[in-house]
Order: structure tokens, then C-alpha cells, then sequence
């Protein structure tokens, strides 16, 4: 199926025509050719064929419901033989869809790697989720008066009906793997560091046991997968800038909110590269993003700490790529966007700062 898509990019066949034909090692005439194109697989220096399978196969092929957050459609496949990462690549050609971006989910459960789809019990007509992630929501958390906080506990508990889990790091004190985490009993410095003590019982069986856990970070991590049933109560109106003047201004945005250099640096990082690698020749001249309310992302990522932070500050983007019809905000609309996003701080001198942003990059923009 792989040598079947490079094909199709190549323009040699059709999407339809990819459908419905094989590769065959030789001519076979049993069967006649709708599709007379012959490659080499250089990598392997054999000969293939593309023709049309068998009609008998053809009747018997299966197919999945794709539901994305903005379309849903029918995908033939071989359960027998398709792989997820196959599956994952057909998609992106046929749809659009960017592969990094999404993750399929069958009942709740991620598919990934090279695994049969077979091997997750999928059956002919089931429907599987393509559910757009979001990306490295990373917490901060520093002491502002010079002294050590000890015992900082901090969870995430998000709705599942938006929000499921796909990675944590460092391994949380408690988590359900869906929708919950918990760090427990942290020291946080004023120079930003944690050091997070991990439970050493039941350690001493595991693999290469002298080695233990690494008990100082800088942050803490997660990143989750989008139910897209949810996702429209999450729309803002959108601001659009030009791609040139992105960085400078999303800096100007983060310091206004209160991030220091290390995060604007971070997001800026994570960002970039993101826009470059879906666009590197640099066509598309315009970003489009907004920020989440503070209401719907604290509905949709409820934040506990404590003690209870003197500050907070919260900020998911979602970003991509503009048109040319599209007006360039005005310093007031940005401003009125940033100001949104700003919460009061606690009436409490615990000392304890909790920072923390996430993105979301969105190849096709529906706003």
C-alpha cells in the first residue's frame, strides 16, 4: 500500500484506481489490466505489477468510518494485512489530514505503530476516531520569595468528552491514564526547579534497578487527544498577522501575559518549526490563532495545586495557516485577545507561581 501512494503523488494513479488494485509479482493474465503501470522497487530490485484485485476480493473488501472533527468518510481496508501506520498514511493522502497532527482512536484506545488492525479487534463497518491532538501543555512551577515550597501537590483532571490522555512525563504519583494525573509532594526553588521524589517500593524488580529515577526537572509535562464531539465550544474569533512578523508578535502577546523568557522561548521553538515543516518554501503568508478562554480550559483542563499558587497563568493556542482574503488584526484586537487570557492572581503569599501553555497546530483552518 505504501508503494501504492507514492503512486498517486507521483500522479501515476488515481486515488480511485489505488483502491481497487494490487501489486503482483508477475503478469498474471487470469485476471485483466485496467491499469497497465510497471515500477521497480529499486530498494529490493524486483519488478511489480499494479492491477485491478480480483473482483471476488474486490466484493469482500472492508471498510472503516473515519470520524474526524470536521468530516466523516469510508475507508476500504484489509484487516487482514492493513497496518495502522499504512492506515494512518492513506488518510493523509486521500483527506488531507497531517499525520503528526492526529492520532486514530478505536473505543477509546490509541492505535499506533505498526500494529494490525486486526490485532485491536476492529471489525468490517466499525468506526474509528481521527482525533486532532493537542501538543506539549507544559507546567512551570517557581517560588517567588526566595524559599523552598515544600509539599506543592499539582493535578490535571480533564473532561473526556474533550480531552484523553496520550503522554506524561515525569511519571505522575497517581494517574488513571484517561483523564487524571497527580504529582505529589514536590519541592519547587526560586531558579524554577522541582525535584519530585519517586516511591522506591516495587523498584527493585525492575529492569536495570540501580538505576534510578530522576527526581529534578524544569517542568511537567502532558499532552492529550481532542474529542471532536466538544471541540466547537472551544471557538474564539481568531486574529491573523503576517507570517514574517508571527515570532515578534506572539512574544509581544506571552510577555504581556506574564511568561518569562525561558517559556517564550520554548513556545516560539515548538511553534516555528511546526509552520516550516508543513510549508517550507514559505507560500502561505498569513497565521491565524487564538487563544482558549480561561473558563472553557479550565472546564476542559481543571488545574489543582497546592498550596494555593499566588499566580497563575494558563495559555493554550490554537494556530495555522491564513488566506489572502483574510484582514490582519488590528494592536487592539490583539491586545483585547491577550487581555482575555489574564486571570487575577490569588489573594495568598504562598509564594507558589504556576505557569504553563500548550498549542495546537491545524493544518486546515475552519474558523
Amino acid at each position: 500500500m505504501d508503494l501504492l501512494l507514492q503512486l498517486v503523488a507521483h500522479s501515476i494513479l488515481t486515488k480511485n484506481e489505488a483502491e481497487v488494485c494490487g501489486l503482483y509479482t508477475t503478469q498474471d493474465e487470469e485476471f485483466p489490466l485496467a491499469v497497465t503501470h510497471r515500477f521497480s522497487a529499486i530498494d529490493h530490485g524486483h519488478f511489480f505489477y499494479v492491477k485491478p484485485k480480483p473482483k471476488l476480493l474486490l466484493d469482500n473488501t472492508w471498510f472503516l468510518i473515519v470520524r474526524s472533527h470536521d468530516q466523516s468518510f469510508k475507508v476500504s481496508v484489509d484487516l487482514e494485512s492493513e497496518t495502522v501506520a499504512t492506515l494512518n498514511r492513506r488518510i493523509q493522502m486521500q483527506h488531507g489530514k497531517c499525520e503528526d497532527e492526529y492520532v486514530l482512536v478505536y473505543r477509546g484506545k490509541p492505535l499506533t505503530g505498526t500494529s494490525k488492525l486486526l490485532d485491536y479487534g476492529i471489525n468490517n463497518r466499525d468506526t474509528v476516531t481521527y482525533l486532532q491532538r493537542m501538543r506539549k501543555p507544559i507546567i512551570r512551577l517557581r517560588s517567588n520569595h526566595g524559599e523552598i515550597i515544600n509539599n506543592v501537590n499539582l493535578s490535571i483532571e480533564l473532561d473526556p468528552n474533550i480531552w484523553q490522555l496520550t503522554s506524561v512525563y515525569p511519571k505522575p504519583s497517581i494517574t488513571n491514564k484517561i483523564s487524571f494525573i497527580q504529582w505529589n509532594n514536590m519541592q519547587v526553588y526560586s531558579d524554577g526547579k522541582i525535584i519530585l521524589k519517586s516511591d522506591s517500593e516495587n523498584n527493585i524488580d525492575r529492569l536495570y534497578s540501580s538505576i534510578s529515577d530522576e527526581q529534578e526537572h524544569r517542568m511537567l509535562f502532558w499532552e492529550a487527544s481532542t474529542n471532536s464531539k466538544s471541540w466547537n465550544k472551544a471557538h474564539e474569533a481568531s486574529l491573523c498577522v503576517p507570517r514574517d512578523d508571527f515570532a515578534r508578535i506572539l512574544n509581544y502577546a506571552l510577555k504581556r501575559m506574564g511568561f518569562l523568557s525561558e517559556d517564550q522561548d520554548d513556545l516560539l521553538t515548538f511553534v516555528l518549526p511546526q509552520l516550516d515543516e508543513v510549508d517550507a518554501a514559505q507560500t502561505q503568508k498569513k497565521i491565524v490563532f487564538y487563544f482558549l478562554s480561561p473558563d472553557f480550559y479550565s472546564t476542559a483542563a481543571r488545574l489543582i495545586v497546592h498550596p494555593i499558587p499566588q499566580q497563575i497563568i494558563r495559555v493554550y493556542m490554537i494556530f495555522g495557516f491564513g488566506n489572502n482574503e483574510q484582514n490582519i488584526s488590528t494592536l487592539d484586537e490583539l491586545n483585547i485577545a491577550i487581555d482575555r487570557t489574564i486571570t487575577s492572581g490569588n489573594s495568598t503569599n504562598s509564594g507558589l507561581v504556576v505557569h504553563e501553555w500548550g498549542t495546537m497546530f491545524m493544518s486546515q483552518w475552519h474558523l
